[in-house]
């Protein structure tokens, strides 16, 4: 990127070039050229909001710095442009520079190499969602949900056609469970499309991310105890014991499209300690899948 628009009081112009990169949500820049001998900038990415602190040293030696509260949008031709409000820290003042994406390949405002200047700079896909409104983006993910709906349903009168008959008639209830566990994989597998769409509207907001770690590993600690209380109870004469553990094989039962859930939140998540706790709550609930499997195979009565 450069800029376009300068206030009054800024040091960096047309001719300073800007290098963006992005990890997450965290985003960092250098930048020289103009006025500008080397600069450096850090900050966190929300929607199409950008806050950061910049620190520089100028033409003349000096070494100055501050903070910025930047606006992302997209203009003609698709380039991005970044509207900045800044302050220094280091001296007296305020203003707004207006940086826009440069075409093509820059040379690297640094160490002179070849780079493009903000296509590492994923802030296009963040511009892009949020340019879609909020009840779009609802409307994106309930469709999305709709459609699961719909190819389950279809799933299981698929197999009804296919297996009707006097069986399916005499052994009513048993098919019945096995067009309810049907629906339910259909709908669990394909519904991890709308649900990845949905974890990558919320990307930007960290709090949503440390709940939904929180209340992935206390659901799979669920299914630790499922698997003990089947364990502990499956053997046991008539008894509460003994309910809990008929129970807890529906538990057991869901561990594997769970598992699944949990991987699709590990791939969205922006944040290392919410990605490492959506990976263990994966793992632990396809230990409780592989028990109950080798429960059904090895142990049936």
């Amino acid at each position: 990127m450069h800029v376009v628009q300068t206030a009054p009081n800024g040091v960096v112009g047309r001719d300073t070039v800007f290098k963006f990169y992005q990890v997450g949500d965290v985003v960092t820049a250098s930048y020289s050229g103009g006025r500008v001998r080397v600069g450096y900038l850090v900050g966190i990415l929300k929607g199409d909001r950008l806050s950061f602190r910049y620190c520089q040293v100028s033409d003349e030696d000096h070494v100055d710095g501050g903070s910025s509260n930047a606006r992302i949008e997209s203009v003609d031709g698709g380039r991005l442009r970044l509207i900045e409000s800044f302050k220094w820290e280091s001296r007296d003042g305020s203003g707004e520079n207006i940086f826009e994406e440069v075409g093509g390949e820059v040379p690297n405002p640094i160490d002179g190499s070849d780079a493009v200047g903000s296509d590492q700079f994923n802030t296009r896909r963040a511009t892009d969602t949020a340019a879609m409104k909020p009840f779009q983006k609802v409307a994106l993910v309930a469709g999305g949900y709709l459609v699961c709906l719909l190819i389950a349903s279809a799933a299981v009168a698929l197999r009804i056609a296919v297996t009707d008959g006097p069986a399916s008639q005499a052994a009513g209830g048993m098919y019945g469970f096995g067009d309810v566990t049907l629906f339910v994989a259909a709908f669990g597998v394909s519904a991890l499309v709308p649900t990845g769409v949905a974890l990558f509207f919320l990307r930007a907001h960290r709090t949503f991310w440390k709940v939904l770690s929180t209340l992935v590993v206390a659901t799979a600690a669920t299914g630790v105890a499922a698997a003990i209380l089947f364990a502990v109870g499956r053997s046991a004469p008539a008894s509460r014991l003994a309910m809990w553990a008929g129970l807890s094989v529906l538990r057991i039962l869901v561990s594997p499209l769970l598992a699944l859930a949990f991987l699709v939140c590990a791939v969205f998540s922006p944040h290392r300690p919410s990605r490492i706790a959506f990976l263990a709550a994966a793992a632990i609930e396809g230990a409780v899948c592989l028990y109950g499997g080798t429960m059904w195979l090895f142990h049936r009565p």
